[in-house]
C-alpha cells in the first residue's frame, strides 16, 4: 500500500477524528513519509520553556512533545487536511495504519 493510500484509509478508519475530517480524508495534501530526532523533541522544550507566543500555544507543543515523544526516530506517514477554515494535521504509523497524534487549528 502506498503512503497516500496508507494515510487515507487511517483518517477515515479514526473513530476519535471528527466525522467531517473521516469524510474528507481523500482531500488530504502534503502526504508524505518523515522522521524527526531527539532535537526536535529538544526544539519544543525550548519553544515551551520561552512561552513566546502564549500559554496557549505552549500547551500545544506540550500536547505535541507528549504524544510524539514514543516515536522519536520512527517513520511516520503525515499529511493535512482542511475542512472548512480548520486544518488537522495527523501523523500515521504505517506499520499498524494507525493515527498515532493529530492536531486541529481552529480558524
Amino acid at each position: 500500500m502506498n503512503q497516500r493510500d496508507t494515510f487515507v484509509n487511517a483518517v477515515r478508519d479514526c473513530a476519535a477524528l471528527p466525522e467531517c475530517v473521516r469524510d474528507s480524508a481523500t482531500s488530504a495534501t502534503g502526504i508524505e513519509t518523515s522522521s524527526f530526532d531527539v532535537t526536535y523533541l529538544e526544539f519544543l522544550d525550548l519553544q515551551i520553556g520561552l512561552n513566546a507566543r502564549g500559554d496557549e500555544w505552549s500547551r500545544r507543543l506540550r500536547s505535541r512533545r507528549s504524544g510524539l515523544t514514543e516515536w522519536c526516530d520512527i517513520p511516520l506517514v503525515g499529511g493535512r487536511i482542511a475542512v472548512g477554515s480548520d486544518d488537522y494535521t495527523i501523523k500515521v504509523d504505517p506499520r499498524t495504519q494507525a493515527i498515532v497524534y493529530w492536531e486541529h487549528y481552529a480558524d
